[in-house]
C-alpha cells in the first residue's frame, strides 16, 4: 500500500477527526494573545481584521484558481452559514478585544469560549444527538462554571469594569456563530462543498463586516489615518498573518475536513468540544506563564468543571451517526 493511499485512509478516519479538532482549538489561543495585546500596543482589532481579511481572500481565491476548485453545487445553506459565521468571528474578536483592556483574559478566554454547550444543546434538541446522563451532567457543570467565572472575575486596576456585560455578549455572539456553523455537517450535501470555499466564505464575513465599521466611521479622519498608518507597521502585519491567513490555513486544512469527518462517524457533537477544551486548556497556560494572570481557587474549580463538563458532554458519541430521510436527521 503506497503512502498516499494509507495518507488517504488516515484523513477519513474518526483519529484524524479528533487530533485536527485539538490542533484546531490550541491554534485558537493566537485569537486570544492578539485580541489583548494588539489595542495595548496602539492597534485597534478592526484594523487587524480587515488588512488580514483581505489577505485571505486574495490568498484563497489564487489557490482556488489554481487548483480549479469546483464551486458547483454551492448548497446554499452552507454557502450563507459561513458568510455569516465570518460576520459573527469579526464581532466576536472585537468584542473579545475590548473586554480583555479590563477584565481578566483568562477568565473572559474561559467564557466566551464555553459556547460551545449551545450548539451542543442544538444538536440534541433538533438532530438526533443522544442526551444521556453523563452528558446532562456536563452541561450542567459547564452552566455551572460559567456562572462561576463571571461572578467572581475582577475587573484591570483602574478599569471602568465593564467587561462581565462585553463578555456575556460576546458569549451570546459565539453561541449563534457556532450553532450555525455546525448545522451543515448533519447535512450530506454540505460535503460537496470545499473547505476553500468554505473558508474564502468566512473571510468574506470578516471584510464585509471590517468594510461596515470603516464606513460607519469614514468621517473620523483619525480613525482612517490611524488605519493607513498601520499598513506600515510590521507588528500590525504580524498580527493580520497570524489572526487570519494562518487561521484561515488551519481551518481548510484541518477545521472543515475534521468536523466533516466527525460528522461521518457519528462523532458530530464531539466537534466543538474538542476544540474548545483544547483552547481554554492552552489558553490559560499561556496566561499564566506571559501574562503572570493567576486563577483563584473557585476559579480553578470552575475550570476544573469546564473541563471535566467537556470530557463527559463527549461520552458515548459513537452512537450518534445521523442519517437524511426526506430532509429529516434521524438516528441509525
Amino acid at each position: 500500500v503506497s503512502f498516499m493511499s494509507q495518507l488517504t485512509q488516515f484523513l477519513n478516519t474518526p483519529v484524524f477527526g479528533v487530533l485536527s479538532m485539538i490542533f484546531v482549538g490550541g491554534s485558537w489561543c493566537f485569537v486570544g494573545a492578539i485580541a489583548g495585546k494588539a489595542p495595548k500596543r496602539g492597534i485597534p482589532m478592526e484594523y487587524i481584521i480587515f488588512s488580514g481579511s483581505v489577505a485571505s481572500m486574495i490568498g484563497m481565491g489564487i489557490i482556488m484558481a489554481v487548483l480549479k476548485t469546483d464551486l458547483s453545487p454551492l448548497f446554499w445553506l452552507t454557502t450563507a452559514v459561513f458568510f455569516c459565521a465570518g460576520i459573527g468571528c469579526s464581532v466576536q474578536h472585537k468584542l473579545t478585544s475590548v473586554a480583555m483592556q479590563s477584565g481578566p483574559n483568562n477568565i473572559i478566554w474561559a467564557i466566551t469560549q464555553s459556547a460551545m454547550v449551545f450548539p451542543f444543546i442544538v444538536s440534541v434538541a433538533f438532530f438526533g444527538v443522544k442526551l444521556t446522563i453523563l452528558r446532562l451532567i456536563g452541561i450542567i457543570l459547564m452552566l455551572a462554571a460559567l456562572a462561576v467565572f463571571g461572578a467572581t472575575g475582577k475587573s484591570s486596576p483602574g478599569a471602568a469594569g465593564k467587561w462581565k456585560l462585553v463578555t456575556f455578549i460576546c458569549l451570546g455572539v459565539v453561541s449563534v456563530e457556532q450553532i450555525i456553523i455546525t448545522i451543515p455537517f448533519f447535512y450530506p450535501e454540505a460535503a460537496k462543498i470545499s473547505p476553500l470555499y468554505c473558508t474564502f466564505l468566512m473571510m468574506a464575513g470578516y471584510a464585509v463586516c471590517s468594510t461596515i465599521l470603516f464606513i460607519h466611521r469614514r468621517r473620523d479622519r483619525e480613525y482612517i489615518n490611524g488605519f493607513f498608518n498601520s499598513l506600515k507597521s510590521p507588528v500590525a502585519w504580524k498580527y493580520s498573518f497570524w489572526l487570519l491567513p494562518v487561521s484561515s490555513i488551519i481551518a481548510f486544512l484541518c477545521q472543515f475536513p475534521g468536523m466533516k469527518v466527525m460528522a461521518e462517524h457519528g462523532l458530530g457533537g464531539m466537534s466543538c468540544p474538542l476544540m474548545v477544551g483544547s483552547c481554554i486548556v492552552m489558553f490559560s497556560i499561556f496566561t499564566t506563564i506571559s501574562l503572570k494572570e493567576k486563577f483563584r481557587a473557585i476559579q480553578m474549580f470552575a475550570l476544573a468543571c469546564c473541563i471535566t463538563g467537556l470530557f463527559l458532554i463527549c461520552t458515548n458519541a459513537d452512537d450518534n451517526k445521523p442519517e437524511i430521510k426526506n430532509n429529516q436527521v434521524e438516528k441509525i
